[in-house]
């Protein structure tokens, strides 16, 4: 993802922590690379996507595979599979 303008950092964002999103929840369970031409990149707003993402996984884990998932689907891991470039 790169980021080059205000309109484009808030779905890059969305993006960096979508992708991360596991394979039993239908993600793709990969990481992600942000490149801020900027240095603009607000990392409280990523915190806050994460946990959101987390939240939103842990209301939806039915079986145990997904159960599985979330336990290396943490906000901590989400934060550390984003590689910032700048």
């Amino acid at each position: 993802m790169t980021s080059g303008s205000r309109a484009v950092e808030p779905r890059s964002l969305d993006l960096c922590i979508d992708v991360q999103i596991p394979e039993s929840f239908g993600g793709l369970g990969g990481q992600a690379v942000f490149v801020d031409t900027e240095g603009s990149l607000v990392v409280q707003r990523v915190m806050d996507l994460a946990h959101a993402a987390v939240q939103h996984c842990s209301l939806q884990d039915h079986d145990s595979e997904q159960q599985e998932a979330m336990k290396d689907f943490t906000m901590e891991t989400i934060l550390g599979h984003i590689y910032l470039v700048g």
